[in-house]
């Protein structure tokens, strides 16, 4: 089910391009259409805008309600077709935010990509694409913690991603593997410019792909990352006195990962990753060693009921809070679809975060930052018409964090319409 809320900001972990075999079988269902075209609209409340601990307000919002009330509006395209042995997607969003009490958040996002699956007779095989996106986070700490912030801005972080795969099939199960991509992410606030990244990764490995529902890559993946500037402010927008001789965040990373695909059957599947990865910072003490992960498995609870959960460990930045270190962050994530009626669709979710912001460098006094993020919610679609879908959801989140001034708790509920071409 496609959310048309933005109340829960999860962390946006940086992109990184997995080379999938196209599905040499997969055609078109006849009755299909090539193009699907979404329209949203919706209301949302959001009982604490600026994520702040007991809601209290800061700078030029201090005379401002902790909670407001805004609108939603989205417009969106999907293409999907086979040309010959070919199969070329693309999608496009465009949604627009605007608020009632806070206008200075009033803003536009956008989603857009392009994928294709190509092969070359039986051996040659792969996949190339670019994705953009421009989105608004919900978390701004170091905005609303300076004591300088007279604008009313908000950050806006716009990211490219750009990806070919490739691998050469030598006998029926086993296959040789490679790739390339490249992250560009940009801050639209100056405050933010530090944490202003490119990332350069190339990968190569083996596969071993049977025909059984089971497919199994191990590789090796190097990536180059480089920061357009040096820390000039914490994580939590604190000013760091370094001067000339603030660090910069570029590292080079290197990792051995074993990934893998398994789907015994029609209504379960298995999928992610498991791999040591090693990243060097010019600062020995800023180094990590150790496991990176992530695993989503799916399966049928009953006619009525299908799970989904997930677990996995990061080392990327955190584009919510937002900082230019790395984030060792754990997650956990439960949501069953539940189809209640022909007609409604429920979604529950719980998610949890185990975040260390390893590396940072800290104001005078300051310890090293953890955070833990507990969210838990659900959404609703009820299909009233064919192709139109009355929407609701309803969500709370909190942050506990071993800096007291960086806790907060916010409910959010909204309402809205979909409709589907």
């Amino acid at each position: 089910m496609a959310a048309i809320f933005c109340g829960l900001a999860a962390s946006a972990a940086q992109a990184q391009a997995q080379l999938e075999v196209p599905d040499q079988d997969w055609t078109p269902n006849a009755e299909a259409d090539v193009i699907k075209l979404t329209g949203r609209v919706g209301v949302t409340h959001d009982s604490n805008m600026l994520r702040l601990n007991n809601q209290s307000q800061a700078g030029i919002y201090s005379n401002k309600k902790a909670g407001d009330t805004y609108l939603t509006g989205a417009m969106g395209i999907e293409f999907d077709r086979l040309i010959s042995q070919q199969r070329l997607r693309a999608n496009a969003e465009v949604e627009g935010f605007k608020y009632k009490e806070y206008d200075d958040f009033d803003h536009v996002g956008y989603n857009v990509g392009s994928t294709l699956d190509w092969v070359v007779g039986r051996p040659l095989f792969g996949r190339a694409g670019i994705k953009l996106d421009r989105r608004q986070p919900t978390v701004q700490d170091r905005i609303y913690n300076q004591t300088t912030n007279v604008s009313g801005d908000r950050n806006n972080i716009s990211t490219q991603n750009l990806f070919f795969n490739a691998g050469f099939r030598f006998t029926p199960a086993w296959s040789v593997i490679g790739g390339v991509d490249y992250v560009r992410s940009r801050n639209s606030l100056e405050v933010y410019k530090d944490t202003d990244y490119d990332l350069k990764s190339g990968e190569g490995g083996v596969r071993y792909a049977p025909g059984t529902g089971i497919e199994v890559d191990l590789v090796y993946r190097a990536t180059s990352g480089e920061y357009k500037s040096a820390q000039r402010y914490g994580d939590d927008g604190s000013a760091l006195l370094c001067n000339n001789n603030c660090r910069k965040n570029d590292y080079d990373e290197d990792s051995l990962q074993a990934r893998v695909q398994y789907r015994p059957s029609e209504d379960s599947s298995l999928g992610g990753f498991v791999g040591y990865t090693r990243r060097d910072y010019d600062q020995g003490n800023r180094h990590f060693r150790g496991l990176t992960a992530g695993f989503d498995t799916e399966w049928a609870v009953s006619g009525a009921v299908q799970m989904r959960a997930s677990l996995g460990r990061s080392i990327e930045p955190d584009d919510d809070a937002v900082t230019g270190s790395y984030a060792d962050t754990w997650s956990l994530n439960f949501s069953p679809t539940i189809q209640a009626t022909g007609k409604i669709t429920v979604e529950p979710y719980l998610r949890f975060y185990d975040r260390r912001y390893k590396g940072d460098q800290l104001a005078a006094g300051q310890v090293e930052r953890k955070d833990k993020i507990y969210m838990v919610g659900a959404e609703a679609d009820y299909e009233f018409r064919r192709n139109m879908f009355l929407m609701a959801s309803i969500s709370r989140e909190q942050r506990d964090s071993n800096r007291a001034n960086l806790d907060y708790k916010a409910n959010v509920f909204g309402v809205g319409l979909k409709v589907q071409f």
